[in-house]
C-alpha cells in the first residue's frame, strides 16, 4: 500500500482538512503525493489511485494495534544500507558492457566463419561502437580515482549507481555539507569543451555546449535528466526523515 501510519517528527499540515499535526501526532503518509493527514481523515492520492475509507470506530481500533508495536521496526529500516566513505567502482558499468558487445562480436565472427575467425578477429578491430564503452569506462576509472583519493569525513563518493527501473547509470555521486554533486565522466583527447552563445539581436539567443568545435549540447540534457533525478530522491528521503515508522 501507499499510504502508511506513522509519527510525525516535525510539525505537518493535513492535506484534506487542513488541520496542524504537532510533532509527535501519528498521521496517515501517503508516499505517492508525499503529503499527510489525519488519522480520521483518508489520505490524499491521485485521481487514478482506488482510495479506501476507513470509519473512524475502525481507524480508532487500527491505531491501537499499531501503537503496540512500535518497539518494532519497520520493513525499511532493516534495509537501509550501511555505506563507507567510497561505494562503487568508477567505469564498472561501462566496462562489464564493452565486454558483453567484445564478446558477442567474438562469437559472431567465430560462428560465421569457422576457419578465418581468429584470423578475422586479429586483423580488424571491434566496431567503434563498441571501443567507446572502454573509452568511456576508462575515463570513468581515471576520474573516480581521483575523487576517491579527495574522499573523507566531510566529502563522500559514490561510483556507477544504478537508476531504478532502468539500464542507464549515473557515473559519480559527490555528497559534501555544501550538496549532492552529479558528476558525469566523459573521455575526450584533444579537445576542450566551451560554451557557444548565438542570437540575441535579430533572432532568439540560443546556447549551446561544444566539444573540439562539435556540437555536444546533448550531454548537458542527458546530465539534466540525472539532476532531476537525484533532486527527486533527495527530496523523498527529506520526507522520511520527518516521518517515524510507528
Amino acid at each position: 500500500m501507499d499510504v502508511k501510519r506513522m509519527r510525525l517528527r516535525y510539525a505537518g499540515t493535513c492535506s484534506s482538512c487542513g488541520s496542524a499535526l504537532s510533532a509527535g501526532t501519528t498521521a496517515d503518509y501517503d508516499r505517492v503525493s508525499k503529503t499527510v493527514a489525519c488519522v480520521t481523515c483518508p489520505a490524499s492520492v491521485p485521481p487514478d489511485q482506488t482510495q479506501m475509507v476507513v470509519p473512524h470506530a475502525v481507524v480508532d481500533q487500527m491505531t491501537e494495534t499499531v501503537a503496540t508495536d512500535a518497539v518494532r521496526p519497520g520493513p525499511e529500516v532493516d534495509k537501509v544500507p550501511v555505506l563507507g566513505v567510497v561505494d562503487g567502482q568508477g567505469g564498472a558499468s561501462a566496462a562489464a558492457e564493452y565486454k558483453r558487445r567484445h564478446d558477442a562480436r567474438q562469437e559472431r565472427v567465430l560462428a560465421k566463419h569457422p576457419r578465418m575467425g581468429r584470423f578475422l578477429l586479429a586483423v580488424f578491430d571491434d566496431p567503434q561502437s563498441t571501443r567507446a564503452w572502454s573509452v568511456g569506462a576508462e575515463g570513468e576509472r581515471m576520474l573516480g580515482g581521483m575523487l576517491t583519493s579527495m574522499a573523507g569525513d566531510s566529502l563522500r563518493v559514490l561510483h556507477d549507481r544504478l537508476i531504478p527501473r532502468t539500464r542507464a547509470n549515473i557515473d559519480h555521486l559527490v555528497v559534501c555539507p555544501n550538496g549532492v554533486f552529479v558528476v558525469d565522466a566523459k573521455r575526450y583527447r584533444n579537445a576542450r569543451p566551451a560554451l557557444r552563445v548565438e542570437g540575441g539581436l535579430l533572432r532568439p539567443r540560443t546556447e549551446s555546449l561544444t566539444v573540439g568545435g562539435r556540437d555536444r549540447t546533448t550531454l548537458a540534457a542527458g546530465m539534466q535528466k540525472q539532476v532531476v533525478l537525484v533532486r527527486a530522491a533527495l527530496a523523498e528521503q527529506r520526507i522520511q526523515e520527518q516521518l517515524e515508522f510507528v
